[in-house]
């Protein structure tokens, strides 16, 4: 059984070249699966890919400071690494986003790795039975959605403040539990945007 490693509650995202390196679907799904500590080979085999396609995306994540070795054997006269993320959650700094020129390929770096990220993690739950929106014999506890509002620039301010305080309540509460058997992790994305409104 693998070590337990304590890893930070939080890494902060600092600059656009870090953050397109996690837009690829694959990494993406490399860092889920190093929630836990692993060898690449047992990365591959979660993933059913072979282990040699993933040794460049692990490199490229272990540069750019995401995840980190916590343990290397030797086996067989070869060393061998196990890998963790760095952190249960990672957040983009603000000054980030106001520094970026807002170029087709930025946004799509800032913006468009969240929204792989929601779409690859749905999908696989929908793939292994965790979520199945057409099943109405059992009260649902996830969903999918999007609604627009007309508010003043008061009210989008205190909705905005209201949904921020509601996630720090709920992280406080749950917090990083992984090895409760009674409980299931969880993912939540929020984005609130004003909208064009053609004349």
């Amino acid at each position: 059984m693998a070590k337990k490693h304590t890893i930070a509650d939080e890494h902060i995202i600092e600059n656009l070249d870090t953050l397109k390196i996690i837009a690829d679907p694959t990494r993406l799904e490399v860092m889920r699966t190093l929630k836990k500590p692993r060898t690449v080979k047992e990365v591959s085999e979660l993933m059913d890919t072979d282990p040699t396609k993933l040794y460049y995306h692990v490199r490229q994540l272990e540069k750019h400071g995401l995840i980190r070795v916590v343990e290397t054997n030797i086996v067989s006269g070869i060393i061998e690494k196990t890998y963790q993320v760095v952190a249960h959650r990672f957040r983009v700094e603000e000054s980030l986003i106001a520094a970026t020129e807002m170029t087709d390929e930025n946004m799509e770096a800032l913006f468009g790795t969240i929204f792989e990220v929601t779409k690859a993690e749905i999908k696989r739950s929908v793939q292994v039975g965790l979520m199945d929106p057409a099943d109405t014999s059992k009260p649902q506890h996830h969903g999918v959605g999007k609604g627009s509002f007309y508010f003043t620039a008061a009210q989008a301010a205190v909705f905005y403040q209201k949904v921020e305080a509601l996630m720090k309540e709920c992280e406080e509460e749950a917090g990083h539990q992984e090895d409760d058997p009674t409980r299931a992790p969880y993912s939540f994305l929020f984005a609130f945007y004003p909208l064009h409104r053609p004349e």
